[in-house]
């Protein structure tokens, strides 16, 4: 009984928080690996050298209704840029804009295919700079669910092997049988 009890108190000791994360393949939206939140997904991430000026256009696919944030992002290397600005377009209509480096977040009602129109303009000594550009997707209405916490586990646990010797030390005993069709 002694083996148990300090079996015990070290499981209380070395237990951990619970923790959830999705594994497996690609989320269900088949847009790719699953971003740093458990239901956001990256759309497009990249950075790019500016020299002189540039235009840049982006297609990507929402695959559902939900949220597509996007963070436009100077590098300020080797200089920071004269001018940086985003656009998020359908094929015939503005959906979002940034003037300058920020974030944005659009509301999207369904699948569709959109465009990031990226327009900069390098300044300095050697005419140069860099952005980063990250578009991500988080689909309506989808909350990640936490796992219960491990400590309420373990003390589940714990209480059926107490329950488990106390019975095998009496007459009676506990038996797990497991069915199988």
């Amino acid at each position: 009984m002694k083996q148990i009890i300090a079996l015990l108190v070290l499981m209380f000791a070395a237990a951990l928080p619970a923790r959830a994360d999705l594994v497996g393949p690609p989320d269900t939206f088949g847009v790719g690996p699953l971003g740093n939140s458990a239901t956001d997904s990256v759309l497009y991430e990249g950075t790019s050298l500016v020299t002189g000026s540039t235009l840049s256009i982006i297609g990507f696919d929402v695959p559902a209704a939900g949220t597509v944030t996007v963070a436009l992002t100077e590098m300020s290397w080797p200089d920071r840029l004269a001018e940086l600005s985003f656009a998020a377009t359908t094929a015939t209509t503005t959906l979002g804009q940034l003037a300058q480096a920020g974030t944005t977040s659009i509301a999207v009602s369904g699948p569709m295919a959109l465009f990031a129109i990226v327009h900069s303009v390098a300044q300095g000594a050697l005419n140069a700079g860099l952005y980063s550009l990250r578009i991500t997707f988080t689909p309506a209405g989808i909350t990640p669910v936490p796992l219960p916490p491990a400590l309420g586990l373990l003390i589940l646990a714990a209480s059926m092997l107490l329950l488990a010797a106390r019975q095998k030390d009496g007459t009676r005993s506990i038996s797990f049988v497991a069915a199988t069709t």
